[in-house]
């Protein structure tokens, strides 16, 4: 959960604290909490400041705060406000009544956009929340249901020139522990464009569906602000690299952001997807960074297993080379098993065995001695590759299922040994 929810989940705690009649049951966020990551990018982001400005029952109007007392009132803006309450109602200070110095000290300015932040949670999230034994109950119901309520706390009418994917930086810069959060965030919002702001509040709506929804055109949208170059999806792999370098989360996907302005407007949805798979590889991703590279070469998969084992460590030159080197399936197929699961044998061995088609003399017994007698070092997974490209075909099929034994740690069971029996007898 980002930092823009977490805030909202504790200044709301706090305003239903008043509007309930007694402290909430649902699962406090502490001060640090409410400031974490700041993954805007994320579906939970909608992100409150419950600006406890509250028009809950506790409230009786701005002018039963600091106008009549006949001074100047402290809190002029929500923002202000809000940052009041999310002091003075930390879960260490957490009662009822916590944010009433807050809102007598507030302008009717600062109160009446809170009113409507209180009302949609109490209505519509208090009752829908009332039964769940989930934590997040609460906060996913403000994420879905709520999300205006927040931007009309935050957003004034000033506009910058910074593109919506700036926001996603607020997380970091609103820090938990620093005091003027909400004020801060406001400031964000401040600096970027008209357009910039409706494109993030497209991309929180697409994402409040939920985990499933398909929100790739919304988030490249906002993290390019709609700039495109010349660049094949290629030509920005060097650029998303360096953003491994930075030290967030957040700080890499601006980072990629900034790279995909410099894709062409055909190829920038691919390399976005691309550099997810370089962030997190899962299964598929192989065909998605192949069709980034686009190799043109013949080399099969096998082929390119062993340029890439030859290449020096750290030599991503050399490994993307050998890989131009290959047609598009078969690189799309070293990089599935390559990147998806190294040269871990037994873990991979049927993988192995798939991208070098064997098509040799070996049988399967002497293809396992032969892997087993491969030196522990660099030139490892090079020899199990030319052991595995020597096996007959009808002993690499014998193989698999007894390499697929090893990987479960189960040669014990009686399919194993039956496998195994096969791969030792084979001649």
């Amino acid at each position: 959960m980002n930092m823009l929810a977490k805030c909202m989940s504790l200044l709301l705690m706090a305003a239903l604290a008043v509007a309930c009649g007694g402290e909430t049951t649902e699962k406090k966020t502490t001060a640090s909490d409410a400031a974490a990551t700041g993954d805007s990018a994320s579906g939970s982001d909608t992100t409150a400041g419950t600006d406890a400005a509250t028009g809950s029952d506790t409230t009786t109007g701005a002018d039963a705060g600091a106008a009549d007392a006949g001074k100047a009132p402290t809190y002029t803006t929500c923002p202000t406000l809000a940052d009041c309450v999310l002091e003075a109602c930390t879960p260490k200070k957490f009662e009822k009544g916590c944010e009433t110095a807050c809102l007598g000290d507030a302008s009717k300015e600062a109160l009446l956009p809170g009113a409507p932040l209180l009302t949609c949670a109490k209505d519509t999230c208090v009752p829908a929340c009332a039964a769940s034994k989930d934590p997040d109950c609460l906060n996913d119901c403000i994420s879905t249901k709520c999300s205006g309520e927040f931007f009309t706390c935050v957003e004034s009418k000033t506009h910058g020139k910074e593109i919506c994917g700036s926001l996603l930086g607020c997380g970091e810069a609103c820090q938990a522990g620093k005091t003027g959060q909400f004020v801060c965030l406001s400031k964000c919002f401040d600096a970027v464009t008209e357009d910039g702001k409706k494109e993030f509040k497209a991309m929180l709506a697409c994402q409040a569906k939920g985990k499933d929804a398909e929100c790739g055109k919304e988030s490249i949208q906002c993290l390019t602000g709609g700039k495109t170059g010349s660049k094949k999806c290629v030509e920005g792999i060097p650029c998303a690299e360096k953003c491994d370098d930075e030290k967030t989360e957040v700080a890499k996907l601006s980072c990629v952001g900034k790279c995909a302005q410099e894709i062409d407007k055909a190829s920038v949805g691919l390399f976005m997807q691309a550099s997810g798979c370089g962030a997190e590889f899962e299964a598929g991703c192989g065909a998605t960074l192949a069709a980034c590279m686009a190799p043109a070469g013949s080399d099969k998969c096998g082929k390119i297993a062993g340029c890439v084992d030859a290449c020096k460590d750290d030599d991503d030159a050399c490994v993307q080379g050998c890989i131009m080197k290959g047609d598009s399936s078969s690189a799309a197929q070293f990089m599935e098993f390559a990147l998806g699961c190294g040269a871990d044998l037994p873990e991979c061995g049927a993988s192995y065995l798939t991208c070098t088609e064997p098509d040799g003399t070996a049988t399967c017994g002497a293809t396992i001695q032969c892997v087993s007698d491969c030196p522990e070092d660099a030139k490892e997974a090079a020899c199990v590759l030319g052991c595995l490209a020597k096996s007959k075909k009808a002993s690499a099929e014998l193989l698999k299922p007894a390499l697929t034994c090893g990987a479960k740690g189960d040669t014990s069971s009686d399919a194993c040994k039956a496998a195994l029996g096969k791969c030792v007898t084979d001649k």
